[in-house]
């Protein structure tokens, strides 16, 4: 399961619900436009609805999501007895934090393939930019020896010219 809701906020409507479980209610984070909102303070939750205590005024980008705590619901001390609540209170926590850490995994890895693409086409643009450059560079060392060549055809042009006005 995703413990994960992306949504918009709809002008006026504080409520908003998700379907994912949670062990406690301080476990439901919200984050309104990229702000991390404070519960009891921003929102509040009520089985499987966020209700936002401000009604929005525009149209934000809202996520809604789980965020379960490492440390332990359950305390365990030697020669305790190990009841049944406990243990599946115990054993929900592990799958509720592995949940959301392949949650985050996956989201990880599509990051980091982005960024393997986007490094990919920044070689690839990088050696088009390099032959491009190439290109330039040739043909401005065609031009500046063709501006030689020609500049040496104009010298003996003008030495030629002088001469036949010398010999007349």
């Amino acid at each position: 399961m995703i413990p994960r809701l992306t949504t918009k906020t709809v002008i006026g409507q504080k409520t908003y619900n998700f379907g994912f479980d949670y062990l406690s209610k301080d476990f439901i984070k919200v984050e309104l436009n990229g702000t991390t909102l404070e519960y009891t303070k921003d929102y509040s939750v009520e089985g499987t609805s966020v209700n936002l205590t401000v009604s929005p005024t525009e149209v934000l980008p809202l996520l809604i999501y789980r965020s379960t705590s490492t440390l332990p619901m359950v305390e365990w001390q030697d020669s305790s007895i190990m009841r049944a609540d406990d243990l599946n209170l115990q054993q929900r926590q592990t799958q509720h934090l592995s949940e959301e850490l392949a949650f985050r995994s996956q989201e990880a890895v599509k990051a980091y393939e982005l960024i393997v693409d986007s490094t990919d086409e920044v070689k690839r643009n990088t050696e088009e930019v390099r032959e491009k450059t190439d290109t330039v560079i040739n043909k401005s060392t065609e031009v500046e020896n063709k501006t030689q060549e020609v500049t040496v055809n104009a010298n003996k042009t003008q030495q030629n010219t002088s001469t036949v006005q010398v010999l007349t």
